[in-house]
């Protein structure tokens, strides 16, 4: 009887931690940074821990994709590509997740994104505070 309430006592206390959100100074870091030509960017948030420290890092880039489907799930596999003003290709990588976060030089941008057998594209002036793009598809 004593081990019993005992093991209830630790699941109890296990549960409720599991149940409490975390501070963003314990959430997980986001994938390492990569650079292509003038872009450095970060694709994940695969999982509520991972995508909860990316949401929490867009305010730290100056652009921010997440990818959904029509029904709001969070989706990776995305093909991306982001063209400057006058056209020129400065970022094409396929997502490794739902969530994209990206530091390019203040500008006009095309952004494209591909999947599930549609291509969507947005206009986005990068430069006076961050910029969050939703595609769906």
């Amino acid at each position: 009887m004593r081990l019993m309430s005992s093991v209830l006592g630790t699941a109890a206390v296990v549960l409720s931690a599991m149940a409490t959100p975390l501070p963003a100074q314990n959430l997980p870091a986001i994938p390492a940074p990569q650079t292509q030509g003038s872009a450095t960017f970060s694709c994940g948030g695969i999982g509520e821990a991972s995508s909860k420290a990316m949401l929490a890092a867009r305010k730290d880039y100056p652009l921010s994709l997440l990818f959904a489907t029509a029904s709001g799930e969070y989706m990776a596999s995305v093909n991306l590509a982001i063209k400057d003003a006058k056209g020129v290709s400065v970022l094409t990588v396929p997502s490794t997740g739902p969530i994209c976060l990206i530091k390019l030089p203040d500008g006009s941008y095309t952004v494209e994104a591909q999947a599930m057998g549609k291509a969507k594209s947005q206009g986005v002036a990068v430069g006076g505070g961050p910029k969050a793009i939703d595609f769906s598809f």
